[in-house]
């Protein structure tokens, strides 16, 4: 085909086939950079190319859109609650064992339908459409897991796809994959260098007896919403925590965190931190083993926050309003309009912010995020992980956090006060944790809504102003 004959042919293409051709580059650009809106891109352009294939008799490509439309929602959810504690998922990679078993399947799953195909219908290039098909019903299902080795997987499908969309001129499609193969190679370096770095400075960490080789990787731990988490080591093992979001645009003061952290272990509070490195974005700690049971006590919450509140104050300050403010700035971009329900009572937020910070109140270094999530069970003590937010503030607010976060009953949050006060709490201290438990409703609101990557769904917001609103008539 000369180059006249070429452009003749792309003048004729179809506006549909044009559509799916850019919806489909905007999938994997924005797979490459882990953006969520990558899969609505993939079903807008499944949708299209599923019409398309069938037209030129390309069945198996035709069943696998049907394929790609679910596993454009099943990977919207995975990469949202994808990880063992359901939060967003996060990179991970295979043996060689495993990719061996997938291919092996592949081909053989490829050489049956190749078979049935050119006996019983009048598919073009039966066995090629065959490997392409179930090659990509692998790989698109890898990128759901985000497993790393999904880029390389895309090189050898789509390089065989270039000729089978061109002997059935489809000449843009076949255009576009030329095109994925070049954004593949690019999106697997991009996540093996997000993948590898936290393991490179291996000998700097400081874990008591130096390490004598790199620790190799283990599993992906449960992650927040934050960041990456990885568990590496054999008989000493470690946490690798890798930034998954800039933390000045969320107010997190990495260094503060660090000092925290080694006074925190100083105390028997923290695992031991032995790594940290702000360019990276690394922070290395020791891993500490779960307990089967993950019970907490009303009495080891407060035991580990009158640990923290002793821990020696660092320059770094709590500044709610600051960090609304942050927030709320964020959520301003164009086509973001701050919530109705946010803009109505805001007003009410800062009145309770305002008097609760009025009062004369003590000042401690506070953890500031001691979820669930942040408190560990292990070897029958209760540990503080995740201090990222840590800051000098109101212990009050503290408990705030975690009534809120841990859905705490109006019993269970008299109690957990009263044992961390070791007495009962006056009416004015139970009148500040009130106004803080609606500050924090607000800010948690406000933070879930600022996230790149919508980290709740229609029913959970509706769930967290319900609780917000729940929390103000609490302290009209």
């Amino acid at each position: 085909m000369t180059t006249a004959d070429l452009l003749q042919a792309l003048q004729a293409m179809s506006p549909w086939e044009l559509a799916a051709v850019l919806l489909g580059i905007a999938y994997l650009l924005l797979a490459m950079r882990e953006h969520l809106w990558c899969w609505y891109a993939a079903f807008a352009s499944t949708a299209i190319f599923l019409f398309l294939f069938w037209d030129v008799h390309l069945l198996m490509e035709s069943a696998l859109q049907v394929y790609y439309l679910g596993m454009a929602v099943y990977g919207w959810w995975e990469w949202q609650h994808g990880s063992r504690d359901h939060g967003e998922l996060r990179i991970s990679s295979w043996g060689w064992r495993a990719h061996l078993l997938a291919i092996g399947a592949v081909v053989a799953v490829s050489s049956i339908s190749g078979l049935a195909l050119q006996q019983y219908s009048t598919a073009a290039l039966p066995f090629l459409d065959s490997f392409t098909t179930w090659g990509a019903v692998l790989t698109t299902w890898m990128v759901a897991r985000k497993i790393l080795e999904n880029w390389l997987y895309w090189v050898v499908i789509d390089s065989a796809s270039i000729y089978l969309y061109l002997d059935r001129e489809l000449y843009l499609t076949a255009l576009l994959f030329l095109a994925y193969i070049v954004i593949a190679v690019f999106g697997y370096r991009q996540w093996l260098l997000h993948y590898r770095q936290t393991l490179a400075q291996w000998r700097h960490w400081q874990c008591g007896r130096p390490l004598d080789a790199p620790p190799p990787f283990v599993v992906p731990l449960a992650a927040g919403h934050s960041n990456h988490s990885l568990l590496v080591g054999e008989s000493r093992q470690f946490v690798v925590r890798i930034d998954g979001v800039d933390p000045a645009a969320h107010g997190i003061n990495r260094q503060a965190e660090w000092l925290a952290l080694q006074d925190a272990h100083a105390a028997g509070l923290a695992p031991r931190p032995c790594y940290f490195n702000p360019d990276l974005g690394t922070l290395v700690c020791e891993y500490l083993q779960p307990d089967a049971a993950q019970h907490h006590k009303p009495g080891q919450v407060a035991a580990l926050l009158r640990g923290i509140h002793r821990l020696p104050l660092r320059h770094s300050r709590l500044d709610l309003r600051q960090r609304i403010r942050r927030y709320e700035h964020q959520l301003a971009r164009p086509g973001a309009p701050l919530p109705r329900t946010l803009s109505e009572t805001r007003d009410r937020v800062f009145h309770r912010l305002s008097r609760v910070t009025a009062r004369d109140h003590s000042r401690a270094m506070c953890h500031n995020d001691l979820l669930r999530a942040n408190r560990l069970l292990s070897g029958g003590r209760l540990w503080a992980i995740d201090w990222e937010y840590c800051a000098v503030g109101d212990p009050l607010y503290e408990l705030a956090v975690i009534i809120c976060g841990d859905d705490l009953c109006a019993e269970g949050a008299d109690e957990l006060v009263a044992c961390y006060l070791g007495r009962e709490a006056s009416a004015g201290e139970r009148g500040a944790v009130l106004d803080y438990c609606c500050v924090y409703r607000y800010l948690e609101l406000l933070w879930y809504l600022a996230q790149r990557h919508p980290a709740l769904d229609a029913g959970q917001q509706e769930k967290a102003i319900g609780l917000l609103l729940d929390a103000l008539e609490r302290t009209a």
